[in-house]
């Protein structure tokens, strides 16, 4: 397996997934959660890792059946991807010094990461439970959240998804507890 190769869940996944039940790390879950054959190895070892875990994890996922190599790719030793060779419009350029982004930063920006991914998590388990598994449109789009904005606009779509397909009631109850997660 080499970075540069593209990982999907299992069918096992899915329905392991799908059950709602508590048997995966919240890491591990999102992690299957996220690997939909568009991401590479290397995504989703940051992914991990801005999850707490450590790349085995993708390992372990493989080793359980959950996670596989989306066909039609070679199975070799794991090996870096040479660089890409940068063009002039995609050359990095040197940020200030007051602008670098120091180890602080890094470490908030982890801990932001880390946050967003509990919440959505948390969200789909909510999605589960409230609308009985007739959730997966709204499972579809929690794939493009990839920041606060995104999230706070999808977690919008799901109180009104909930609201239209159960109660308001239902949908209040949604919005206090992803509330209480967000801080």
């Amino acid at each position: 397996m080499q970075v540069h190769h593209l990982l999907q869940k299992t069918e096992a996944a899915r329905a392991l997934i799908a059950s709602g039940r508590r048997a995966l790390s919240p890491a591990k879950r999102m992690i299957l959660i996220t690997a939909n054959g568009r991401k590479t190895v290397l995504e989703l070892r940051d992914i991990a890792r801005g999850l707490g875990a450590n790349s085995q994890v993708l390992i372990d996922l493989m080793d359980e059946g959950l996670l596989e190599l989306v066909p039609g790719q070679a199975d070799g030793p794991m090996t870096p991807s040479p660089p890409p060779v940068a063009s002039p419009s995609t050359v990095p350029v040197p940020l200030p010094v007051t602008m670098a982004a120091s180890p602080v930063a890094h470490s908030a920006s982890a801990a932001t990461t880390k946050r967003l991914a509990s919440a959505k998590l948390y969200a789909l388990d909510l999605l589960t439970l409230m609308l009985a598994g007739k959730d997966q449109g709204l499972r579809e789009r929690a794939r493009q959240v990839q920041c606060e904005t995104s999230l706070m606009d999808w977690l919008d779509d799901c109180s009104e998804e909930i609201g239209s397909r159960t109660d308001t009631d239902r949908a209040a109850l949604f919005r206090q507890r992803m509330e209480t997660v967000l801080g």
